[in-house]
């Protein structure tokens, strides 16, 4: 499908879908390259297109935090360039907050970060929003602001949860 398909519709849908298959594998490089591709066949008003832009976002962010500090930077900031991108589909708004809270965070803006994580309001993100907002404080050396940001996380996952516990009480 992918050498020989000429409907960009499904185009579209199989370089997201390799996209998505590559990001979960960890080959970050190999998913911004799909995602790029799926955005050469989707225009700005399909239903895919915030999905995909998203998606490239999360992977470049994804690549950043593995990379040596003298190129995470750059990658960061392509991140926020691309994530502006997300700010006028209105589906796609507390990813974008939730995301770039995390972007700035990496970059060592705390300030910048926390507002964009008091910007998350869906009930379904306020717990991230407050674990990632607890690591900030206890970066900050704000041990008792962590734990309380930490108690407000309410994580799907046991074993992250476990974790903010843990820089919580270090």
């Amino acid at each position: 499908i992918l050498d020989r398909g000429s409907d960009p519709y499904v185009l579209s849908k199989a370089h997201l879908l390799t996209g998505d298959a590559y990001f979960y594998k960890g080959y970050y490089s190999t998913a911004i390259e799909a995602y790029e591709k799926a955005l050469q066949y989707t225009g700005k008003d399909d239903q895919d297109y915030p999905y995909a832009v998203y998606s490239k976002c999360y992977a470049t962010y994804h690549m950043a935090m593995e990379t040596h500090q003298s190129q995470r930077d750059s990658l960061l900031n392509q991140a926020l360039i691309l994530l502006e991108q997300l700010v006028s589909f209105s589906g796609y708004q507390q990813d974008y907050y939730l995301l770039k809270g995390m972007i700035q965070k990496a970059k060592g803006d705390y300030l910048a970060a926390s507002s964009s994580f008091d910007a998350v309001t869906d009930p379904s993100a306020i717990g991230f929003a407050s674990y990632y907002k607890g690591l900030i404080f206890f970066e900050q050396g704000n041990y008792p602001s962590a734990i309380m940001a930490c108690l407000l996380y309410t994580s799907p996952s046991p074993r992250d949860r476990t974790r903010c516990r843990m820089q919580s009480s270090a």
